[in-house]
């Protein structure tokens, strides 16, 4: 069965003394052994405070249904 859902991702500074800062980010999925999946790096992001920044579109959330049993324990 087809469906469009996915997972989203995002990073937020919340707040801090430094603005703005400059961020990077690494997003990774693992399976049930703790064997990397799958990776997905970031260039640098500027933030200001409360600026949020991410994937809306992640992880196909079909792609994750389909790998369920090699990520999920029971």
């Amino acid at each position: 069965q087809s469906t469009n859902h996915h997972f989203a991702i995002f990073l937020k500074y919340l707040s801090g003394t430094t603005v703005p800062i400059k961020a990077k980010a690494e997003f990774s999925l693992v399976n049930r052994n703790n064997e990397l999946v799958m990776l997905r790096s970031t260039n640098f992001h500027t933030f200001s405070s409360g600026n949020d920044w991410g994937y809306s579109e992640f992880l196909d959330g079909n792609y994750l249904n389909s790998r369920r049993n090699d990520l999920i324990t029971d």
